[in-house]
C-alpha cells in the first residue's frame, strides 16, 4: 500500500505530526487517513468482530507501517480508537465521523472486563 502525501485542508508542507494522520498544521495525510478509517471500519465490521490484535496483524501483512515506521500492535490500535482527535475534535478537521468514534467507543467499552467477584 503506497501512502500518498497529498493533502485535502492545506498548501503548506507538514511540519510534524500530532497524531498519526494529521500535522501541527491541520494537515491531513490522506494515505494515513485512509488508514485509520480503515481501522475504524474494520473494528465497527458487524459480522467480523475482529480484535485489536487481529486488526494489527492485518495491517503488518498488508506492509503497512506506522508513522515511526514501526509494526502495528493493539496497544497502536486502540491508541488510535480512542483518540478523540480523529472524530474533528480539539478543533482539528475529522478524518472519521463522530458517530463512528462513538460507536468504536461503546464497542471498546464492551471489551473491558468487569469486575471481579
Amino acid at each position: 500500500m503506497s501512502v500518498s502525501s497529498r493533502s485535502i485542508f492545506s498548501r503548506l508542507p507538514i511540519v510534524c505530526s500530532i497524531s498519526f494522520g494529521i500535522s501541527l498544521i491541520w494537515d491531513i495525510d490522506e494515505g494515513e487517513a485512509e488508514i485509520i478509517r480503515r481501522i475504524y471500519a474494520d473494528f465497527l465490521r458487524l459480522y467480523a468482530r475482529a480484535t485489536l490484535s487481529e486488526l494489527a496483524a492485518d495491517l503488518n501483512v498488508d506492509g503497512v507501517v506506522t508513522a515511526r515506521g514501526a509494526s502495528w500492535h493493539a496497544s497502536t490500535i486502540r491508541a488510535i480508537l480512542v483518540n478523540p482527535v480523529y472524530c474533528g475534535e480539539e478543533g482539528l478537521p475529522a478524518i472519521v465521523d463522530p458517530a463512528a468514534f462513538a460507536a468504536a467507543q461503546r464497542r471498546l467499552d464492551a471489551l473491558k472486563p468487569g469486575p471481579v467477584g
